[in-house]
């Protein structure tokens, strides 16, 4: 059987060893809080402009509002009223938290597996020269790339469009949120 005093002596450490074990992957694991400065917006001008070019309106009738995303992020929704009635919404997410390729290729990952028998959802399709990477996510209606830098998602809500013209306009509006990737893949700190 053993030693009962030595049996509560290593019971009690091992207690312990787990408990600051745990201490500190708690204080390792803390929430990070976004790295853009206070006051930046990303409802930036060009991206205004680039909305109201797409739908053919005026910059000046795209209604532009900035707020945090549900992630933590700065975003910017764009709202337009089209000539038949249609409501056009774009959010465009700027997280700008630490491995945006990571994160990417992660979330194109577990948007792409099927765990029953008939797929229930459709599989994100890659988007070609977008920046370090990119992904058309057709249930969500949204478009992720990285500059290596910031992972930008636009998501667009246009009822009764073509799927291929709210990608197209995902896409346009992803594009000026990219910072330079030429030599961005330095900045993705060791992705791709």
């Amino acid at each position: 059987m053993g030693n009962p005093m030595k049996s509560a002596c290593l019971a009690a450490a091992t207690a312990v060893a787990v408990s600051a074990c745990g201490q500190a992957s708690a204080d390792k694991h803390t929430t990070s809080t976004p790295a853009r400065p206070k006051g930046v917006s990303v409802c930036l001008p060009v991206a205004r402009d680039a909305v109201g070019h797409f739908l053919a309106l005026p910059s000046s009738s795209v209604a532009v509002r900035a707020s945090t995303g549900n992630n933590g992020y700065p975003q910017c929704t764009f709202d337009a009223h089209l000539a038949q009635g249609t409501h056009v919404q774009v959010v465009a997410n700027d997280d700008n938290g630490p491995q945006p390729y990571f994160v990417l290729e992660r979330t194109q990952i577990e948007e792409g597996q099927q765990f029953t028998a008939q797929r229930m959802i459709a599989v994100p399709q890659p988007v070609t020269g977008l920046g370090l990477d990119a992904y058309w996510f057709p249930a969500e209606k949204k478009v992720m790339t990285t500059d290596g830098v910031q992972l930008i998602a636009v998501t667009v809500s246009w009822p009764h469009s073509a799927e291929a013209r709210k990608r197209a306009l995902a896409e346009l509006l992803a594009r000026t949120y990219l910072k330079n990737v030429k030599g961005a893949q330095l900045l993705a700190k060791g992705y791709p």
